[in-house]
């Protein structure tokens, strides 16, 4: 007597599974500053959103403070980053996180994984040996390879990089700002360039070839791109 507790029963708990294990269980998340959000449809383990010494992370299975035995196999953690609230996170974004890093697909010049990843930074994308902030405005739990690809083939760190970007060949005056679009080449192959728009050439278009008006509805494609992802 004396102590009175109240806990949340995870999303999806089958009445016929809660003993007075499970729940001692979860009065002691709780107490440690843990919530439940639901279990992991995959393994069936229950995810945690928590807080802990540097900040709020999640964590698929049980919490248990005394997760120093052999027999305990590590939980797996991850850091929600500095632009992700706690209370914007649900079941779906914790397994998200959880799943990190998110191979896309191969890269269709190298052939290589192209990865999402979370780092003390933030997010980013890699691919052999070369990686890309995600801007902040993106959902990056949601960009697609053609994203990740226009990432990837934009300079590294614009304004900080060393040398210089080649000119393969100037296009002209964008029609609607005049501005000039430029064919680059790029670590992973040529792009076209206009201010701060960049979108990779596919293998089966001539650099030489390459006229105003096909620039132009590949540039306009990829800004339509970047807005549904802004949006997701």
């Amino acid at each position: 007597q004396g102590h009175e507790h109240s806990v949340t029963i995870p999303e999806d708990v089958n009445p016929s599974e809660i003993t007075a294990e499970k729940i001692q269980e979860w009065i002691q998340a709780k107490q440690q500053g843990a919530h439940a959000l639901g279990k992991d449809p995959n393994t069936g383990e229950p995810v945690f959103l928590l807080s802990g010494r540097y900040g709020y992370f999640v964590q698929l299975g049980e919490y248990d403070e005394s997760s120093s035995g052999s027999s305990d196999r590590k939980r797996k953690r991850v850091s929600l980053p500095s632009f992700l609230k706690p209370e914007d996170v649900n079941l779906a974004v914790a397994i998200e996180l959880l799943n990190l890093p998110k191979n896309l697909g191969n890269h269709p010049q190298t052939g290589k994984p192209v990865l999402v990843q979370l780092g003390r930074f933030g997010p980013y994308v890699s691919c052999d040996g070369e990686s890309r902030s995600i801007p902040r405005d993106w959902n990056f739990l949601k960009i697609s390879l053609d994203q990740a690809l226009q990432l990837l083939a934009q300079e590294k760190g614009r304004g900080r990089g060393k040398g210089k970007k080649e000119v393969l060949r100037e296009i002209g005056p964008h029609p609607e700002d005049q501005k000039v679009v430029r064919i680059y080449s790029g670590p992973y192959g040529p792009y076209i360039n206009w201010g701060r728009v960049n979108v990779s050439i596919p293998k089966d278009l001539s650099l030489d070839s390459l006229s105003m008006d096909q620039a132009v509805q590949m540039l306009r494609e990829k800004q339509e791109g970047q807005k549904k992802i802004k949006g997701a």
